[in-house]
């Protein structure tokens, strides 16, 4: 006989439910993880129980509150999933924060910096904390950093995350301000830097990360080219490519240190033809004689670069990966040579030789640290070097004090006693001004920028009246200063007016003073700034262009010839001034 049970009721299913609530109340997390999950989810307290969707603005989280808080990522070891082995690599990536940077001149540069961070995990540890990676590394992201410094933060990653091996790389777009070949110009060359700190059963290796991009041109299609234009007298060109060769070198502890400048140093003596950043006429064709000075298959590039690496005391291993990204060929030449245990590895990532392709700078720096493994990436803020423009001030500082020697001269001549009020004027100006040149000499390399030419242009209206006061300030009209600097910015403007009566009364010499920061203002500066300013390879024509004149259709090609030709035209014309204000008799003051 077959015996049916009942269905069960309402009221069983409410009780068996109120059961198993007050089960899952008072149950561990092992004892709910061998119940199904999907009863856990939905019987638990805090399922059944009645949600606010309002977000509790005034909530505050305590001590007891935290305490009491799921944490799954260090649960026991029941609740891993899928086999229980160890993992040598797990973290975060990519967390971007500004990080300081020694560079080998005792400066600092500020970068984006992107952090990568991994630890080993035991097989028989859940997970990790990730937010503690973030943590340890903030504690030390306003410091100068160093390998010192990155030691540090590993230590304490290590402490935080209760982890033996852990791994931190650092990888930035590091700028240097590089000269041109012949032109005298700079620009910014970014290099993608990293730097990283592994330690793996308590031996620790720091390691250094370069892409050195440059020309490449095939030694090969060089000399059929030369071939074709010396039996035939065809004209041929060689096919060059830009490549790019990863650096990766195991820094010693030989002292001194290894800068990253010193790392691009060996790379531009190994291989010459770096891409160029600045480049005029000269430039490219400089930069086609030193490719053909130097053409390079990428097997001789991955062998001249371990020659520089195997001389320096301060690397230990290293490996050099190559790629010349062809012009003529649809694929790549790739080269791969290795020193050392450290880089040496049987398979090869299927997107390395990917990762050598470089699209152009975007003019950003992005760093990344990593406690485990690849780099980061980082990139700068350019900044405004204003030595050009303080050489240029500097040096007009200087010749506006020299111009005081006319009416210096002219008293003496007349016996006047204001003479020494121009002398002490003329010394203390050319003093400052040729300081001020000698101070920021070092910065005049290359060109000004169009920033820095509208800079030096405000920069010369408001210093050289400061300087032209000064025989005001002192002389015989014994001028406020602000009479004294309003008298000569009149001046140097070419405005007219004037603060002073009795001008008739004033000695010769501060009329003749007065004449000549007029007669400065009409052109003087800007002459000064076209004949002389190409000589320091600054260009005489941007400061034509900022004082608002249209230079787009010039006549003549050159800033000088330009400057010649409007200081003959505007000395006549003063002459022809003078002469007629005689004639209908005026006095020479």
């Amino acid at each position: 006989m077959n015996v049916h049970s009942p269905e069960p009721s309402r009221s069983d299913a409410e009780r068996a439910i109120d059961v198993l609530r007050r089960w899952l109340a008072g149950a561990s997390d092992a004892e709910k993880a061998s119940v199904d999950e999907e009863l856990v989810r939905q019987f638990s307290p805090a399922a059944l129980a009645v949600l606010s969707r309002e977000y509790p603005e005034d909530f505050t989280v305590d001590d007891a509150y935290r305490a009491g808080l799921p944490d799954l990522q260090n649960g026991p070891a029941s609740l891993i999933r899928g086999a229980k082995q160890d993992i040598q690599h797990v973290g975060i990536s990519n967390f971007r924060l500004p990080i300081r940077y020694r560079t080998r001149d005792n400066g600092d540069l500020t970068l984006e910096t992107s952090v990568t961070g991994t630890v080993s995990l035991e097989a028989e540890e859940k997970g990790i904390n990730m937010s503690r990676i973030m943590r340890s590394f903030y504690a030390h992201a306003d410091r100068s950093f160093s390998t010192d410094v990155i030691a540090a933060a590993l230590e304490d990653y290590k402490r935080d995350l209760d982890s033996f091996d852990a791994r931190i790389q650092m990888r930035f777009s590091f700028p240097v301000l590089v000269p041109s070949l012949r032109s005298g110009l700079s620009g910014y060359q970014y290099y993608d830097i990293a730097l990283e700190l592994v330690e793996r059963d308590g031996v620790r290796q720091k390691i250094m990360h370069l892409d050195y991009v440059y020309s490449s041109t095939c030694p090969c299609s060089l000399e059929l080219s030369e071939h074709a234009r010396a039996t035939r007298g065809q004209l041929a060109t060689p096919h060059a490519q830009r490549s790019v060769a990863r650096i990766s070198v195991e820094m010693t502890e030989y002292t001194p240190r290894l800068w990253f400048e010193d790392l691009i140093d060996m790379c531009r003596a190994a291989v010459p033809t770096e891409t160029q950043v600045m480049v005029k006429r000269e430039d490219e064709q400089a930069f086609a004689e030193l490719n053909a000075a130097n053409p390079i298959f990428v097997e001789d590039a991955a062998r001249l670069f371990c020659e520089r690496l195997a001389a320096d005391p301060r690397i230990g291993d290293f490996r050099v990966v190559a790629s010349h990204q062809e012009s003529l060929h649809s694929h790549d030449a790739v080269s791969i040579l290795t020193h050392g245990d450290t880089f040496d590895a049987r398979s090869i990532d299927p997107h390395l030789f990917g990762t050598l392709i470089h699209r152009g700078q975007t003019g950003r720096c992005d760093v990344a640290l990593r406690l485990t493994g690849p780099r980061a990436r980082a990139k700068p803020a350019i900044m405004i070097d204003f030595r050009p423009i303080g050489y240029v001030i500097g040096l007009l500082v200087t010749a506006l004090g020299a111009t005081m020697v006319f009416p210096l001269g002219l008293d003496l001549a007349l016996g006047n006693g204001e003479w020494p009020v121009f002398l002490e004027a003329m010394a203390v100006t050319c003093l400052i001004g040729a300081v001020l040149a000698m101070t920021t000499s070092s910065g005049v390399d290359g060109g000004l920028t169009l920033r820095q030419t509208f800079l030096l242009t405000a920069g010369v209206w408001i210093v050289l009246p400061i300087f032209g006061a000064i025989p005001f300030l002192i002389g015989a009209t014994e001028a406020r200063l602000v009479d004294a600097f309003f008298e000569a910015m009149s001046g140097m403007t070419t405005t007219g007016s004037t603060v002073f009566s009795g001008l008739d009364d004033l000695p010769e010499g501060l009329l003749l003073w007065r004449s000549m920061l007029q007669w400065f203002g009409g052109i003087g500066i800007i002459v000064v700034a076209m004949v002389f300013l190409p000589e320091l390879k600054v260009g005489g024509m941007q400061i034509f262009r900022s004082e608002a004149f249209d230079t787009a259709g010039k006549v003549l090609p050159r800033a000088a010839q330009i400057a010649s030709r409007i200081t003959v035209i505007y000395a006549a014309l003063t002459v022809i001034c003078f002469l007629t204000y005689l004639i209908f008799g005026l006095g020479v003051f």
